[in-house]
């Protein structure tokens, strides 16, 4: 080793240091609390629309129709200028009662009410206090940006947001919110919504309803996730709060920073699924999800489950479960700890029953056919992508029926597969299939799905085949997302022995003709997939995996 080489190494080792903490300094504050989202299509198809649900603030109003929920009376807490004013209106509340600590903003408020006075006959209250958990002065800290205003000092707020700063100090009056309604002369069960903007009190003004929260249908609060302001509650500690009153967290979002964001709460039980994304690949996790969402609508609960890729799909904008809950575990009874379900078979949860809810459930939920025929509508109206992502499907799958009359879409699966009930079939099966099936090479394009689908192109001739990859108007990374929507399009499907092409065929509104792969019959046979098991699971020897694989690779 020559002389230079240390030096050069050590000159090196410094410059990776340098950057690695130039890159810390850069890295913004607060991101450890980032959502790692399971697929960032925004990114993958460069388009805003797509951006992570929970990055996008939210609709009031239409989380309200979400939900089902009429608004009637609503209390908003640090209404500030009162800009939601006209959205209350809108959505036909009376009363409204608009409430805000820093006397400067009243004024705005009250001229902002009187401004609606004429046109609306809705009770509309401006009242000037800080709401907490007691009676009586309150000391609020006033900031150089008025909406960072609180009753708690400015705490790691100073380091994520150094500009902002505490100005000055003043005394307001201290109210709860039942005194508060007392004092207007106003009944608590006239309200159903509460608004909470109040820079980390909010727990302290949730102990002072006690006669309010009751009545409340829904409630839509600032969190934080750390200790932004001296003695803030946190979410968790909301969560709990709530939880015990019959308020489960729907939504929730962060699209400012990732320290705080907005939760939405509605008065349903909840059913959660903490494994979803994790256990199974996609098509799997359409299952459980499908489940769960029949389990909760059958018991007017909501769905918690983390990210995955589903929600980005088909914008399902489902909270992430908190709280620990009672198990259901599919497979093995001995796991469930939710102790009413023990005996109960998981196809009995798809009908009502009171103890399903308040329950993580963990298993595959792949019933069979029949069993989910019922639910069929819902799972298309659950599984109907998002429009942006929709479009560019369309445009695939016209590309794909473009020259042709009939599409006939085959699933060859391959990679993980070739163990178990999991074979590899063969794909001399579906060429001699399509050969007998009586089909106009002419007419009929034959879309091949499968990780390697190149090199089985020539095996189906005279028919004309096309892969993703010639008719995607989507990048190569969600290739596998247009083989299953040209499965779940195409005229007839010879699925594999999987629940991908399997969930494809059942939501299929065209098919005419399904097959799949039977070793017993060394061939293709026809199955319904509205009265059919999802996989054959018969044990398949070793030796026949071999002879199969031997099968795929003869021309």
């Amino acid at each position: 080793m020559s002389s230079e080489q240390p030096a050069s190494l050590k000159r090196t080792l410094k410059k990776l240091r340098r950057s690695l903490f130039g890159f810390l300094r850069r890295r913004p504050r607060g991101s450890e609390h980032e959502r790692v989202a399971a697929i960032r299509l925004d990114q993958l198809l460069a388009d805003d629309r797509l951006l992570p649900w929970w990055r996008r603030p939210f609709d009031p109003a239409a989380l309200l129709r979400r939900h089902a929920i009429a608004p009637r009376g609503v209390i908003h807490l640090g209404a500030h200028e009162g800009k939601e004013l006209e959205t209350y209106l809108a959505l036909g509340c009376s009363p409204i009662v608009l409430v805000d600590a820093n006397p400067a903003m009243i004024p705005v408020i009250e001229a902002k009410a009187r401004g609606f006075a004429g046109a609306s006959r809705a009770d509309i209250r401006v009242v000037h206090a800080a709401i907490t958990d007691r009676e009586g002065p309150v000391t609020l800290h006033i900031t150089n940006a008025e909406q960072s205003s609180s009753i708690l000092p400015l705490a790691q707020h100073k380091a994520y947001y150094p500009k902002i700063r505490e100005e000055r100090a003043v005394t307001v009056p201290g109210k709860t919110i039942d005194g508060m309604l007392e004092e207007l002369g106003l009944a608590p069960d006239a309200f159903n919504l509460l608004v909470m903007d109040i820079q980390g009190a909010e727990l302290r003004a949730l102990r002072g309803a006690a006669s309010t929260l009751p009545s409340l249908e829904a409630v839509l609060t600032e969190y934080s996730l750390t200790e932004l302001y001296e003695g803030c509650a946190k979410l968790g500690e909301l969560e709990e709060f709530l939880a015990e009153r019959g308020l489960s967290r729907a939504s929730e979002c962060a699209p400012w920073h990732p320290t705080w964001g907005d939760a939405f709460y509605v008065r349903r039980p909840v059913v959660a699924m903490t494994s979803l994304g994790s256990n199974g690949r996609f098509a799997n996790q359409l299952f459980q999800y499908l489940f769960l969402a029949i389990v909760a609508r059958r018991n007017g609960a909501i769905v918690q489950v983390p990210d995955w890729v589903g929600a980005h799909l088909y914008g399902l904008e489902d909270a992430p479960p908190m709280r620990s809950l009672p198990r259901f575990h599919e497979l093995e009874a001995a796991e469930t700890t939710a102790r009413a379900l023990r005996t109960t078979p998981a196809a009995a949860l798809l009908a009502p029953n009171r103890d399903a809810v308040g329950v993580d459930y963990w298993g595959y939920f792949q019933f069979d056919g029949k069993t989910l025929a019922p639910h069929r509508d819902e799972a298309r109206r659950l599984f109907t992508l998002v429009p942006p992502l929709a479009e560019r499907v369309q445009a695939s799958l016209a590309r794909l029926r473009s020259g042709a009359t009939t599409v006939v879409a085959v699933h060859l699966r391959r990679g993980d597969y070739g163990y178990g009930c999991f074979f590899r079939a063969p794909c001399r099966w579906y060429a001699d299939w399509l050969r007998a099936s009586g089909l106009d090479p002419a007419k009929t394009v034959v879309y091949l799905a499968s990780e390697t689908p190149a090199e089985y192109r020539s095996r189906f001739a005279p028919f004309r085949t096309v892969t993703a990859r010639e008719v995607s108007a989507l990048p190569a990374e969600l290739d596998w997302l247009v083989d299953f929507e040209a499965m779940r399009d195409a005229d007839s499907l010879a699925i594999s022995n999987s629940s991908f092409s399997f969930m494809a065929a059942f939501l299929n509104p065209r098919i005419a003709r399904a097959m799949r792969p039977c070793t017993e019959a060394m061939g293709l046979v026809e199955f319904d997939p509205l009265d059919a098991p999802v996989l054959l699971r018969h044990e398949v020897p070793k030796a026949m995996h071999e002879r199969l694989a031997a099968l795929d690779q003869a021309t």
